[in-house]
């Protein structure tokens, strides 16, 4: 799961890919956004081919006032915002990349057991998207969390100010 505007990671390892599994992780995953974090989920986009298209899951949503687009990957390649599609390839080829460099390092092929650690890792590097922030720089920033929740991210100035402990933005 990929907050888009922010580029911060969250993954939970699925034991197969049922509506029941999946709903289950995701659950996991609001609890953590509204307890560990403070930070509530207003929409998700996914898309139409998956499982998240049922009906139990559109219920979660709803239940939790979570918004929800289903699109068709080929109708959204483009758009004004964002290129949603293209974020997550460019995670995925990076968490490969990170994912595969560290075993090889340890010398070992047991990803399941360093996945946490690799997507911190990923949260923690920076970006040129985000004018050279990390995506924990940007997510568990106060001031986005507000911001986010309530306005339209794309009038966010991604500069933050290092200087300041608490990284205050620059809106």
């Amino acid at each position: 799961l990929i907050d888009i505007q922010s580029r911060f990671v969250f993954m939970y390892l699925l034991k197969n890919k049922t509506l029941d599994e999946i709903i289950t992780k995701f659950k996991i995953f609001i609890d953590d956004l509204n307890n560990k974090i403070k930070y509530n989920i207003n929409k998700i986009s996914v898309s139409c081919d998956d499982e998240f298209n049922k009906d139990k899951f559109k219920t979660l949503l709803d239940n939790h006032n979570i918004g929800y687009f289903f699109f068709k990957s080929k109708d959204i390649h483009i758009s004004k915002y964002s290129n949603p599609l293209a974020i997550i390839d460019r995670f995925t080829r990076t968490y490969k990349n990170l994912m595969n460099k560290y075993l090889n390092k340890i010398n070992s092929s047991d990803w399941p057991k360093h996945i946490n650690f690799i997507v911190d890792v990923y949260n923690d590097l920076p970006h040129s998207s985000l004018n050279y922030n990390s995506p924990s720089d940007i997510f568990l920033n106060e001031n986005y969390k507000k911001y986010a929740t309530n306005k339209h991210i794309e009038n966010i100035d991604y500069n933050i100010d290092k200087s300041n402990e608490q990284n205050i933005f620059k809106v």
